[in-house]
């Protein structure tokens, strides 16, 4: 049920974002140059969420908003690549380690961190087909 409301939200804002999206690609900016953008913003944010928590927090919510417009303006410019969606891939797998890392160094948990590590470097692996189900 969650989902099925997702994917309604979803495609309401592909169509209210579909012309201004479309304008910045004219302009020249690219789904690739989001990607790059979020990316500085999601390992700074989940690196200063645990000695910073606003700016932490306001640098993760924008990574979070651009890593939405990334896929969304490829979608309205027709220009999806499989370099786009390994690029936007590889930065959610780095802002989730960073993160994990940081509630490693900052906090005195230590299992959970070194957990999701794992699972993110296992996920990671798979993907890049040096692991077959």
């Amino acid at each position: 049920m969650p989902y099925k409301r997702l994917k309604v939200l979803k495609a309401y804002l592909d169509i209210v974002l579909r012309v201004p999206l479309r304008r910045l690609y004219l302009l020249g900016f690219r789904p690739t140059h989001l990607t790059l953008v979020s990316s500085v913003f999601g390992l700074s944010g989940a690196w200063l969420v645990f000695s910073h928590p606003h700016i932490g927090g306001f640098l993760v919510l924008a990574y979070f908003c651009l890593d939405f417009l990334d896929g969304t303006m490829a979608r309205v410019n027709d220009c999806v690549s499989s370099f786009g969606e390994k690029l936007d891939f590889f930065v959610d797998l780095s802002v989730a380690s960073v993160f994990l890392v940081g509630l490693y160094v900052f906090s005195g948990m230590r299992l959970l961190p070194v957990t999701g590590l794992a699972l993110i470097l296992a996920v990671g692996f798979e993907e890049a087909g040096f692991i077959r189900r």
